[in-house]
């Protein structure tokens, strides 16, 4: 078998030999390789050489708005006030 076929002999054959391919492909490998490496290095590079930023940012909300200042307490009074209701005793009157 023939390495030394050029790219544009090995495509503008009739056929295109399989073997004629892993050829081409094994003897450019360092050339990919070196692409490879040569972006590795700038990827390591970029990522040590940059400043490290980090930023955050939160903003709560209340349901109503957040009109007033112990709205989230409002709300659990309301539940409370719900389950003292309707656990009570068949009998005994609500409070209210």
């Amino acid at each position: 078998m023939d390495r030394t076929k050029s790219v544009k002999e090995i495509f503008t054959a009739e056929e295109i030999s399989l073997i004629d391919l892993i050829h081409l492909f094994t003897d450019r490998l360092r050339y990919l390789y070196i692409a490879v490496a040569i972006f590795f290095v700038m990827g390591v590079l970029i990522a040590f050489t940059s400043p490290v930023e980090y930023k955050d940012e939160a903003k709560i909300l209340s349901e109503n708005g957040g009109v007033g200042n112990n709205s989230s307490l409002d709300a659990l009074s309301g539940l409370a006030g719900l389950v003292g209701y309707l656990y009570l005793p068949a009998k005994a009157k609500p409070l209210v």
